[in-house]
């Protein structure tokens, strides 16, 4: 007799606090300031396009590796990126 696989219960997507918001807000600002769309940094990253999409709707959190590389393949400086993040954060009172 076969036993049954167990589901997993549905696992909903942790909410965006504000903070990182901001931080994928920053970086979707900075993408299309440089004129860059998601399939071209996809490619520029060696990742699927998804990866990107699911980045930019805070499905995926990135890491610091993950956000210089980004950041690289924007042409972007990364002391520029966060200086920016910071400076939305003060506005946004966090």
């Amino acid at each position: 007799m076969a036993t049954k696989a167990k589901k997993r219960p549905h696992r909903k997507s942790a909410r965006l606090s504000p903070e990182y918001a901001t931080v994928v807000a920053v970086l979707v600002a900075e993408r299309k300031k440089t004129g860059i769309g998601q399939i071209e940094l996809s490619s520029r990253l060696g990742k699927p396009q998804s990866y990107i999409a699911k980045t930019e709707t805070g499905k995926r959190r990135i890491d610091v590796a993950e956000l210089l590389a980004v950041c690289e393949a924007l042409e972007l400086d990364p002391h520029d990126v966060i200086d920016s993040v910071s400076r939305a954060l003060k506005k946004t009172g966090h």
